[in-house]
């Protein structure tokens, strides 16, 4: 694949392609999978903008419009600032950069090694919800495999390597 896959149907494509073992050598880095929004989103259609994320279809239907089945890795990007965390928010200043209203400029980060992951929310308007409890602004908090976490209204999964890996393994493939 020429670039980064960002849907989950993707990175099944790229299971397919590479196989398991090199699959995950390949993508390495926990990611968060977007599995839903809360709150109305039909507000576009009251020509509201701030709608979330539209994407181009590029003619495949398993891209969806909304942040459902996206997917984010916690990678520092080559325009994001310099730090140990890895950064979420609307700014561009920020590794991951998603475009909602209800996520804060710089809304949280996130630092791992192989064994774990912590994330921190900084102080933002919106709020960060992990597993339905609240997180302490400014506080560290170590994410499990399969967590939900809740980004102003956005809702994830985050996965290490060997979920993710499992999870798009067990995805239905469209014939070709």
């Amino acid at each position: 694949m020429d670039k980064e896959p960002r849907f989950l149907a993707e990175y099944a494509d790229e299971l397919d392609r590479l196989g398991a073992e090199r699959f995950r050598s390949t993508y390495p880095r926990p990611v968060l999978v977007g599995i839903g929004l809360l709150g109305a989103v039909q507000d576009r259609e009251a020509g509201d903008l701030r709608s979330t994320m539209q994407t181009d279809q590029d003619g495949d239907l398993r891209k969806p419009t909304s942040i459902q089945f996206r997917v984010f890795p916690l990678a520092k990007s080559a325009s994001g600032v310099r730090g140990v965390d890895v950064t979420l928010g609307r700014g561009p200043e920020n590794d991951i950069i998603i475009a909602e209203y209800s996520l804060s400029a710089k809304h949280c980060g996130f630092s791992y090694d192989a064994q774990y992951c912590e994330v921190v929310d900084y102080e933002s308007r919106n709020g960060s919800v992990l597993n339905g409890e609240t997180l302490v602004p400014g506080e560290r908090t170590r994410l499990k495999d399969k967590s939900t976490l809740v980004l102003g209204r956005l809702k994830f999964r985050f996965l290490f390597t060997d979920s993710l890996s499992k999870l798009v393994a067990s995805m239905p493939r469209l014939r070709r």
